[in-house]
């Protein structure tokens, strides 16, 4: 199993900072997206973009775990690789991991409200920029398989599953806030479930606290997408015909 990181990267220095650091301290590499406004508007459409490369130039097997992560994220957790090598082994049924999730997505509303049940936790950084932060707490901490959809600021998912779905460059080719969410909507529908474990991050911006002035179109198109599962969408939502693996703390 390795692990191939698809990195929205605007600033090198951020970039250098954060997440570099932490790819060096993991023993890991990355597939850098620019920013390229023609190429890649959007978060989905970088994301996309980098995922598109991993497939073309043969950098990632079914075995993979492909990580979906900004540049101003370090990885905290000394036990990352470990953590996640171990849940993707053992819950066969697990397709995407985030690190902040919520167990309802509502019709109206900010996904992350407090009414959508939302758990998980990161370091944010403070206004001062240069690398302290402060913990937030989202919901509550530990290991959740009752997730609809996680935060797109740093997402895992199992490479074999982006053979069954991908991101909407159709509908939501300009979203910066939803692409998660849409993907992880996918994998429910194909039998997988979403979970959130005790994986400790950083991430410099507070974006993830706050939504995009594009977020209300972004939701209106996928409300109207899925609109036949009727919300509020929770877990009861899908079917799940993949056997259950032993339990995990993570």
């Amino acid at each position: 199993m390795d692990f191939k990181f698809v990195v929205d990267r605007k600033d090198d220095n951020k970039f250098n900072m954060y997440l570099m650091n932490s790819l060096k301290r993991i023993g890991v590499q990355a597939v850098q997206v620019a920013d390229d406004p023609e190429k890649a508007p959007s978060v989905m459409s970088k994301y996309s973009l980098g995922t598109d490369a991993l497939v073309k130039q043969n950098l990632v097997t079914d075995d993979d775990i492909v990580v979906f992560s900004k540049e101003d994220i370090n990885i905290v957790d000394n036990e990352f690789k470990a953590k996640v090598e171990y849940l993707f082994e053992t819950k066969d049924d697990i397709g995407i991991v985030g690190v902040i999730g919520t167990e309802k997505i509502s019709k109206d509303g900010w996904w992350l409200d407090k009414e959508n049940v939302p758990v998980g936790h990161i370091i944010k950084g403070l206004s001062s920029g240069n690398g302290q932060g402060e913990p937030y707490e989202v919901g509550p901490i530990g290991y959740y398989d009752d997730i609809v959809a996680v935060d797109s600021n740093f997402f895992l998912v199992r490479a074999s599953l982006l053979k069954e779905i991908s991101f909407d460059k159709e509908t939501l080719s300009m979203d910066n806030d939803l692409c998660a969410m849409d993907l992880c909507i996918q994998a429910l529908q194909n039998g997988y479930r979403i979970a959130v474990a005790d994986i400790l991050i950083y991430q410099e911006s507070t974006n993830h606290l706050s939504t995009s002035k594009g977020y209300e179109e972004s939701q209106k198109i996928f409300n109207e997408k899925y609109k036949d599962l009727e919300f509020p969408i929770t877990i009861n939502s899908f079917t799940f015909d993949r056997p259950e693996t032993v339990e995990v703390e993570i």
